[in-house]
């Protein structure tokens, strides 16, 4: 089992499943820091899970030497689940999501 095997959760959805959710995952740029925050949603929204991904959270660092530099600090795993076919997929923390049978 690797790093990010490890992050998947075991009872994620199937590929093409039904699903709502209730939060979204939202980047934020707070000067050197960057990382994704949970937005609670006013209702829930159904779509279709269509895969994963690890999303850093972290910051810059200048090196004298080399410039800009990228140091993580943490990483989460998080769906993705699209609600129409002219938007881009939601990015969606696995905690909020409910699989619709």
């Amino acid at each position: 089992m690797n790093f990010y095997t490890a992050l998947a959760p075991v009872d994620r959805p199937i590929l093409g499943s039904r699903v709502q959710f209730s939060a979204m995952l939202r980047r934020t740029h707070d000067g050197q820091h960057s990382g994704w925050v949970k937005d609670d949603l006013k209702r829930p929204v159904t779509g279709i899970y269509i895969g994963l991904r690890y999303k850093q959270n972290g910051r810059i660092v200048y090196d004298y030497e080399g410039g800009n530099e990228w140091a993580q600090e943490s990483t989460t795993a998080a769906a993705l689940i699209v609600v129409d076919e002219h938007k881009a997929p939601s990015v969606v923390p696995f905690e909020s999501i409910t699989i619709i049978v």
